[in-house]
């Protein structure tokens, strides 16, 4: 190029850049804005990647006293050998022997020796002590404030109104009763779950006695 095409090149310029000065100032600016945007967005997601929580290698310790969940509730035998004599029917009625009459049995009874002894069924306090013509001694477990466990046709209680009983623990000897005498010897044992009679059954794993 010589230096008059050069001199002609620069004036060109030099007219292009006079006409268009308000634009090619405009698109500068837009173009730096928008740089300093990228390098904005670039540093924010660099800081988030560089402070994200790291992941903890540490266990917490956890109180053993302190139950994380429900546990089930698993009555254990109320007697050392279990024969059921009667079992729990409140959809169907079943023949009294004593009576004779067909009704429901919201129980479950076990036969028993003379002198047998019956056992806590879980670890409760003994909400009460009642002697029953009808129904001989009446012992009512507490194991919680919706779930209690009633011992009838007792001959004797070992234990009082206020009691504090571990799973296992004696707490009186089986007997009989006037309601249910043709049973002979047995334990009638009732489960409530918030004064509303239930099946034991839902309670019990007789393999653990």
């Amino acid at each position: 190029m010589g230096k008059k095409e050069r001199l002609r090149f620069f004036r060109k310029v030099h007219v292009f850049v006079k006409r268009n000065a308000l634009a090619l100032l405009i698109a500068f600016s837009t173009a730096l804005t928008l740089g300093a945007i990228a390098i904005s967005a670039y540093s924010a997601l660099s800081k988030e990647d560089n402070y994200s929580t790291p992941v903890s290698n540490v266990t917490e310790d956890t109180d053993p006293n302190v139950p994380t969940a429900a546990e089930p509730i698993v009555f254990i035998s109320p007697l050392d050998t279990i024969t059921i004599s009667k079992e729990y029917a409140a959809d169907h009625l079943l023949q009294d022997k004593t009576t004779g009459i067909w009704q429901a049995h919201q129980a479950l009874d076990f036969a028993a020796a003379d002198n047998t002894d019956a056992k806590a069924v879980y670890s409760g306090t003994i909400e009460s002590v009642v002697s029953s013509m009808m129904e001989g001694t009446i012992i009512t477990l507490k194991i919680n404030d919706n779930l209690r466990v009633i011992y009838k046709s007792m001959a004797e209680s070992y234990v009082e109104a206020g009691d504090k009983v571990a799973a296992g623990a004696k707490i009186g000897k089986v007997g009989t009763n006037v309601t249910e005498k043709a049973e002979g010897v047995h334990l009638h044992l009732e489960v409530k779950e918030k004064d509303k009679l239930v099946d034991p059954n839902n309670y019990f794993a007789f393999g653990d006695k």
